[in-house]
């Protein structure tokens, strides 16, 4: 499901380009983009810096101290 909403989410990402009238919206990302295995979306400053989750029993939780 996780892998479903990044994918999901990446395509309803869109850029801005052109001036005037002439601008108009692109898709940031295409579907072949996205699941090619050497593709790797870009991280934002606060995602490098968070921890990463740990894994239990196939579930993902965040440890608190």
């Amino acid at each position: 499901m996780t892998f479903g909403l990044i994918i999901e989410n990446a395509l309803q990402e869109r850029d801005e380009v052109g001036e005037g009238q002439g601008r108009r919206s692109i898709p940031r990302y295409t579907l072949s983009q996205l699941l090619d295995p050497e593709f790797k979306l870009p991280m934002t400053d606060s995602e490098e810096s968070a921890p990463l989750p740990m894994h239990v029993d196939g579930a993902f939780y965040d440890k608190v101290e």
